[in-house]
């Protein structure tokens, strides 16, 4: 408001309290008592304007939604203007409780559950989902810490780590063994945490059916390929030349197929392990140099292969599994690297970590397709793929390996110049030679 507006309204109070004591002061000066009599005159003036702010001091007291009470001049106006901004105030309250509501209630009409934390895990609200999937009630949970509520101790563990896993956590209902949910946290507002709670019970129903059929395929497929080849090598010997080409070429399909199959079988097992078995130091030395060796066997001269050994630690892991990871990263490099090219294998520490590395200065791969290439079947080039041989689930095989050991796979590779894959393992895993 404009200093001249404020004058407008407040010059009649003034001019009012000007003529009080004017003739305050005329009185005075006819008894011979100027100052009683000007004193009187503000003393007036006080309890005029105590009385008024008495009125307004209740009325707000009272809410201040009713009328302002009556009065004169300054008051009269500030009571208005208190009573059109009280009712905007409330109004705007109703409006946003409005609001909230009905998002409150498309939260609830949403079937998965949602749960508002503050810093300290405490449960600030949550849905009705959440309620039905984590066994909450409304009613008492609200401000309770939520590993007080979910009586997992699973999720409990997961709960308190200052950093979750991004990709959340898959663990049965704490109400219902048989219903299986997806849980992920992240932040929502400054100090305040979302927990995402998901059925998935029929993607799980729906993936174990998957991994039981490709397992019990690929196990029943493995006989007949077995007779297959070995029928095949029998007419090897005993057909005419003009047949030799088809045969040579029935082998090739046959052990890509037996490949393959392995490949799944070795898949199947490690989806249906729960954990990381028969797991003991492992002498990495001698594994990189006999793995090395089979590579330049793979590579029959096309390639120079160089190993640098970097760090003499061992790792804690499962010998098989490490071995058969490796490999397929090795092999791969031979497999997707022109010849006279360079293949360098690294054991080395890092930062917080023991990495193993597989670099090559091949074709490399375009940017599009690193996310995707640790998929079973994804190929960069099916072309390429089939005519070196490969299955298409090396690298599925490798994620899961590196999953069961706590450790990540990094890929760096720009098209023209080359490709890195980098197996990354915790330094907890890390042991001294012979220990």
């Amino acid at each position: 408001m404009k200093s001249t507006d404020i004058w407008v309204l407040w010059r009649p109070a003034l001019f009012r309290l000007g003529g009080l004591l004017l003739v305050a002061l005329l009185i005075g000066l006819l008894i011979d008592a100027v100052f009683p009599a000007l004193a009187l005159a503000l003393a007036l003036a006080l309890l005029w304007h105590l009385r008024h702010l008495f009125l307004l001091d209740r009325w707000l007291l009272n809410s201040g939604l009713t009328e302002p009470p009556k009065g004169r001049g300054i008051w009269s106006r500030i009571a208005e203007a208190v009573f059109a901004r009280t009712r905007e105030s409330q109004l705007r309250r109703q409006r946003l409780a409005s609001i909230l509501k009905e998002y409150r209630d498309a939260a609830d009409a949403v079937t998965d559950g949602l749960l508002v934390m503050d810093g300290n895990n405490k449960v600030r609200w949550f849905n009705l989902g959440a309620a039905d999937l984590l066994g909450l009630e409304r009613r008492i949970d609200v401000g309770q810490p939520i590993d007080s509520l979910i009586r997992s101790r699973k999720i409990q563990e997961w709960l308190v780590v200052d950093e979750p896993d991004p990709d959340g956590m898959l663990t049965p209902s704490p109400v219902n063994p048989s219903v299986w949910l997806q849980l992920r946290v992240f932040e929502a507002a400054r100090n305040l945490k979302m927990l995402i709670a998901r059925d998935v019970t029929e993607m799980q129903r729906i993936d174990s059916m998957r991994k039981d059929f490709v397992a019990n395929v690929s196990h029943e497929l493995r006989t007949p390929l077995t007779v297959i080849s070995g029928y095949l090598e029998t007419m090897h010997d005993e057909i005419g030349r003009d047949w030799l080409p088809v045969i040579t070429t029935m082998e090739q399909q046959s052990l890509r197929m037996k490949a393959i199959v392995e490949d799944l079988l070795t898949l199947s097992r490690l989806d249906s392990a729960s954990g990381l078995e028969d797991e003991r130091p492992v002498p990495i030395e001698p594994m990189l140099r006999a793995l090395v060796a089979e590579a330049e066997m793979l590579s029959e001269g096309r390639h120079r292969i160089h190993l640098r050994l970097s760090t003499a630690v061992d790792l804690m892991g499962n010998a098989k599994d490490l071995r058969s990871a490796f490999m397929n990263l090795l092999s791969n490099a031979v497999r997707y690297t022109p010849a006279d090219g360079e293949i360098v294998v690294e054991w080395r520490e890092s930062a917080g970590a023991v990495e193993f590395s597989v670099r090559d200065n091949g074709t490399g791969i375009a940017a599009r397709h690193l996310p995707r290439l640790t998929e079973r079947f994804y190929r960069v080039s099916t072309d390429r793929s089939r005519s070196t041989g490969g299955t298409g689930l090396g690298l599925a095989i490798v994620k899961h390996v590196l999953s069961l050991h706590g450790a990540t796979l990094d890929i760096l590779s720009e098209p023209g110049v080359g490709s890195e894959f980098i197996c990354r393992f915790p330094a907890t895993r890390a042991r001294a030679p012979g220990n």
